[in-house]
């Protein structure tokens, strides 16, 4: 673990009982986090971003069970901590934005004090305190009118402007790691690009470390300094954007990549795609999950048969590929 590391995650493993057998959610993650650093969790639907989430955070509930791993925040294994004591590191020491603010605020609940409550659940301040801060909070995520929106109800809000509460929110106790799941996905272009601004602009006045959930890699160019990219439930690539970006490692890193429209595509055309599904989590494949829709022709037997171990790349510090292929191969067949 670096000096500056202020999360570590070491072999992390979720699993949800289900009627159809035991899912691996997760399976094996490990990351990682530098205090300032910008980390993009990528991935489409089901390749475990959110239930890592829950996970990092002690929020699996039953049917679900953190199977093994541990996630060390300052020092200190939060997963040796009691459910009371957890309460307090989360909106403290690590907070959440959440994909959906709607549902995430009471909406039977004026703004204001919701975002107050965090300060008195963590500070030592009197209610006026509170409430003097939590303007001052809702100011600093450019809200307008930072009064008339503290006595106002989430429900007579914009989706941009309720996605701001939740950042004052996650926020308000300057925690040393922020976790974003999806914060834009709900909101039109132009408000997406200003609450990414917006984070740019609190996340560097505070200094804080960003795990970032997303399956938009252009927000993960914009925003993100690292990468790393899930597929059923494991981290099949991960390392620096600009290296991940420009010269992926893994397959399906390079068809995630491959369907990102480009400004001069042909219209007429339609984007790569990748065929066949992931595969089921209660019934995965023996070797190489993604083996059954790899477009790389090769040690195919080798691929359906044994799990690739992790590939540190050579000359590449804090670079790794899930994958039995070398990136040279990968280019060359790319």
């Amino acid at each position: 673990m670096k000096p500056d590391t202020v999360l570590s995650v070491k072999d992390m493993h979720t699993v949800f009982a289900t009627p159809g057998g035991t899912a691996h959610a997760i399976r094996g993650v490990s990351f990682d986090l530098r205090r300032g650093e910008r980390l993009g969790i990528v991935g489409e639907s089901g390749a475990g971003k959110s239930a890592l989430v829950l996970s990092l955070l002690g929020l699996v509930e039953p049917p679900g069970r953190v199977a093994g791993g541990s996630v060390w925040l300052n020092g200190r294994d939060l997963r040796t901590l009691s459910e009371r004591q957890m309460r307090r590191v989360r909106g403290k020491e690590i907070s959440i934005v959440f994909q959906d603010p709607l549902t995430a605020l009471n909406p039977v609940r004026r703004i204001g004090p919701q975002v107050a409550e965090v300060l008195l659940m963590h500070g030592d301040l009197s209610r006026k305190q509170a409430r003097e801060r939590a303007v001052g909070l809702l100011a600093d995520v450019e809200l307008p009118e930072p009064e008339k929106c503290y006595a106002a109800y989430p429900h007579e809000l914009s989706g941009g402007m309720r996605q701001r509460v939740m950042i004052a929110i996650a926020l308000a106790n300057s925690p040393d790691v922020l976790i974003a799941d999806e914060p834009t996905t709900a909101l039109d272009a132009t408000t997406q690009a200003q609450i990414i601004t917006l984070l740019n602009k609190v996340i560097e006045e505070r200094g804080t470390a960003v795990v970032m959930i997303t399956h938009n890699m252009g927000l993960v160019a914009d925003f993100c300094d690292t990468v790393q990219v899930m597929y059923a439930g494991e981290v099949v690539e991960y390392g620096s954007r600009d290296r991940l970006l420009d010269r992926p490692a893994h397959p399906y890193t390079a068809a995630l990549l491959a369907s990102v429209p480009a400004m001069d595509a042909r219209r007429d055309l339609p984007l790569p795609a990748l065929s066949g599904l992931p595969p089921s989590l209660t019934d995965l494949p023996e070797g190489c999950a993604f083996a059954p829709r790899c477009p790389l022709e090769g040690e195919r037997g080798l691929c359906r048969t044994t799990r690739p171990a992790p590939r540190i790349l050579d000359g590449e510090p804090d670079r790794m590929s899930m994958c039995h292929f070398s990136a040279e191969q990968l280019a060359l067949t790319s």
